[in-house]
C-alpha cells in the first residue's frame, strides 16, 4: 500500500449483463463490481462496444437494471460506450443518438485493432467541429502504434485523451503493448488509465496495484493525473487544462478535407 488512498476513476469498462462480451448474467455483474469496490474503485464508467447502429436504450435498461442490482455497493456507476469510429459517429454523439462518458463532451473511441485509419488527424478534427474531446481507448494493444509509438504524438495536440489498459502496464498484453503502455504513462501528454474489464478472472475491473505501480516508478501526482484527477474531470465535463494536457492547435478550417474521405480509402471507394 501507498501512504496515499487513492479514490480510482475506472473510464473503461464492461460490466453490463447480456449487451457485449462483458458479463452474460446481472449476478456475474454484481461480482465485477464488489471486485471493484474491494479494489478502491469508487466510480466506474460501464462502456459496452457500440458502433453507428448501437441501440442506445438498450444500454440505458441495462444500465439501470446494474444500478438496481448493486445499490448496496460502495460505488457510482455512470454509463458510456465503447464506440468503434465510423463518419457518422461525431454527429451521432451530438444528436445523443450514442452515449459519450456520463453525458460529457468526452466519448471513448477505438479503432480497429490492425488497420491503422489512413487519417486519424481528419477523424480527430471532426470531433473537434462537434465539440467533443475523444478518448481513445487501449491506444497501446494497436498493432501499427506498436509499431510506430512515434504516431501518437499528434493525437493530444488534435484534442485527443489517451487511455491505457492497466493490465499492459502489468504486461499482460504482451511486451510490445507494455513498452507503449510505459511510454504513455510517463509522458507529459493527457493520459487516463481504466480496467477494460470483461469478467471476474482474467480481465477483472482492478486498478489498485497498477496505481501503486505507477505511483513507485512516475511519483504520486502523475499516478493521482492517471487515475484520479484525469479520468474524475473527464466524468465531471470539467477543464482538463492543467492536468497533462498539452496546448490544442487550433482548427485550420482551411486545411480541412472531406470528413468520409479516410473512411472511403478503407472501404475502397
Amino acid at each position: 500500500m501507498t501512504d496515499h488512498d487513492p479514490e480510482l476513476i475506472d473510464c473503461h469498462s464492461h460490466i453490463l449483463a447480456s449487451v457485449d462480451d462483458g458479463p452474460a448474467a446481472i449476478d456475474e455483474a454484481i461480482e465485477m463490481l464488489r471486485i471493484a469496490v474491494d479494489d478502491g474503485i469508487r466510480l466506474i464508467v460501464a462502456t459496452p462496444h457500440a458502433d453507428a447502429q448501437s441501440d442506445y436504450g438498450a444500454f440505458k435498461r441495462a444500465h439501470t437494471r446494474v444500478v438496481e442490482a448493486a445499490s448496496e455497493l460502495r460505488i457510482e456507476i455512470m454509463l458510456g460506450a465503447e464506440i468503434l469510429v465510423s463518419p457518422s459517429i461525431p454527429t451521432l454523439l451530438v444528436q445523443g443518438s450514442l452515449p459519450t462518458l456520463n453525458g460529457s463532451r468526452f466519448p471513448l473511441i477505438e479503432f480497429d485493432f490492425s488497420i491503422a485509419p489512413p487519417s486519424v488527424e481528419t477523424i480527430l478534427f471532426d470531433f473537434q467541429m462537434a465539440g467533443l474531446r475523444p478518448v481513445i481507448a487501449h491506444v497501446e494493444r494497436y498493432a501499427y502504434v506498436q509499431r510506430s509509438p512515434a504516431i501518437v504524438r499528434e493525437w493530444p495536440r488534435r484534442g485527443a485523451i489517451l487511455q491505457v489498459n492497466a493490465g499492459s502496464l502489468r504486461g499482460e498484453f504482451g511486451v510490445a503493448a507494455m513498452d507503449v503502455a510505459w511510454e504513455l504513462a510517463t509522458s507529459a501528454w493527457p493520459v487516463i488509465v481504466a480496467s477494460d474489464a470483461h469478467n471476474r478472472r482474467q480481465r477483472s475491473p482492478r486498478l489498485r496495484a497498477t496505481y501503486e505501480l505507477v505511483a513507485r516508478r512516475c511519483g504520486h501526482d502523475r499516478a493521482g493525473a492517471l487515475f484520479e484527477s484525469l479520468p474524475g474531470a473527464i466524468v465531471r465535463n470539467e477543464s482538463i487544462v492543467g492536468i497533462g494536457d498539452p496546448t490544442v492547435e487550433p482548427v485550420d478550417r482551411g486545411r480541412r478535407t472531406n470528413p468520409r474521405r479516410w473512411w472511403h480509402r478503407v472501404l475502397g471507394r
